[in-house]
């Protein structure tokens, strides 16, 4: 993929740990200022969001989770696939 400029997709899975009734907005309204998410969802079951995120490498991807997504409004717990 990289030879036609595009690198991994992940999907993340994000359940908020604190669930004050604005939390989910606060939420999604910091994900997507990053520039790396390109969809949220607010979904039921047992997760409370699901994003699409586009990265350039798994170096990248790994920073993204450990210093962006980790600070996010709700203290979210995430499951993460590519």
């Amino acid at each position: 993929m990289k030879k036609v400029g595009y690198g991994p997709i992940g999907y993340v899975k994000a359940k908020l740990i604190e669930h004050a009734e604005e939390s989910p907005t606060n939420f999604m309204a910091e994900a997507v200022k990053l520039d790396e998410i390109k969809e949220c969802y607010h979904i039921s079951g047992p997760y409370d969001f699901l994003m699409r995120m586009a990265i350039s490498d798994m170096d990248k991807y790994g920073r993204i989770l450990l210093k962006k997504l980790a600070n996010l409004p709700g203290k979210p717990h995430f499951e993460s696939f590519l």
